[in-house]
């Protein structure tokens, strides 16, 4: 195995560990405890979830057929609830570290500078059950598999890409803004070999051409009921000034960063200010590097997308009602770095 490999299986190991130790100091949610259920009845033999009634999204291919093998293999125990979780986490700085590292391990600095030290808010966002880590991790893949073709030109790669991301999709709808808009707007406007992101583009129809063909297979009585949210609607112009404010508050909160009202010399209020000033930094490089995007590869032209697209689709959408719906703000974090 190549250093980078074993560089790789290192980072996995030392995270996955850490997440799962941060796991057991949280409560597991309803919605997590849900979806360990559903794992446990697909375990069980209904593979279909037939009878069940979801929630907003499945999260069938990203969390439950993930929690339906540990169950299968170990059974129904309470160490899954926490160590499962864990193992996600590692897995998405594993992949994470590995897309940072394709081109050499200088660009490898952000990730450790910006997720290898979590605030409470982003520890738990990571630690806890069904909550879109492996969506993340699934996406990362996918870009990873992109940027294999764009060196090789092999389509196998595209091939499997395509098939992981519409097994994401349909598992979870943020796949769209982090993944197939991302990958759409570059295809436009990156610096990359026309015929390449022809063929790119369409590996991107293939995929959701997948995902709807899924879609439409698993829209009967055999499988579960899914409602969904509903249509995407713009937030009301009087709530707009309350998402801005929540969309800061949150930013803060991710970065561990919120100064206000702290005691300036107090060890909380240096070290929130030096936070502070890391966040700055943080969206100072994405900003700058949004004016050169053009000279991007596809794939940093994406990732710079997906890092950027959640901060006005949150400030514009009507979702955010407290501070427990920031966590739509860690795509920020993880592809900004």
């Amino acid at each position: 195995m190549t250093k980078k490999g074993l560089s790789v299986i290192l980072v996995f190991l030392i995270f996955s560990y850490i997440f799962t130790a941060l796991s057991y100091k949280f409560i597991p949610s309803s919605d997590s405890m849900s979806g360990i259920l559903e794992a446990a009845d697909i375990a069980n033999g209904n593979i279909t979830l037939k009878g069940w009634y979801l929630s907003t999204v499945t999260f069938y291919f990203t969390d439950l057929v993930w929690f339906a093998l540990a169950i299968k293999l170990f059974g129904y125990s309470e160490w899954i609830t926490y160590v499962i979780p864990g193992l996600m986490a590692g897995s998405l700085f594993a992949s994470c570290y590995a897309l940072g590292t394709i081109s050499g391990y200088k660009k490898a600095w952000a990730l450790l500078l910006f997720l290898a030290f979590p605030g409470a808010a982003v520890s738990y966002m990571l630690s806890v059950a069904i909550i879109h880590v492996p969506t993340y991790t699934y996406i990362v893949i996918s870009y990873i598999l992109i940027d294999f073709y764009c060196r090789r030109r092999n389509r196998l790669y595209l091939f499997l890409s395509s098939i992981i991301a519409s097994l994401t999709i349909f598992s979870d709808d943020i796949t769209i803004y982090l993944f197939f808009l991302p990958i759409a707007l570059s295809c436009f406007i990156a610096n990359e070999n026309a015929k390449d992101k022809f063929v790119i583009f369409s590996s991107l129809v293939f995929s959701y051409f997948l995902f709807k063909l899924i879609l439409h297979f698993t829209n009967s009585s055999d499988f579960f009921y899914l409602p969904g949210v509903g249509s995407p609607t713009f937030v009301s112009y009087d709530k707009l000034t309350f998402n801005i404010s929540l969309l800061f508050k949150g930013l803060l909160i991710l970065f561990n960063a919120d100064f206000f009202s702290k005691i300036i010399s107090s060890p909380e209020g240096i070290f929130s200010s030096l936070k502070f000033t890391s966040l700055v930094i943080f969206f100072i490089l994405l900003i700058s590097s949004l004016i050169k995007i053009r000279k991007f590869s596809l794939v940093d032209a994406a990732l710079l997308i997906a890092s950027l697209i959640m901060i006005p689709a949150y400030a514009l959408s009507d979702k955010p009602v407290d501070e427990g719906t920031t966590r739509y703000l860690i795509p920020v974090i993880i592809f900004g770095s």
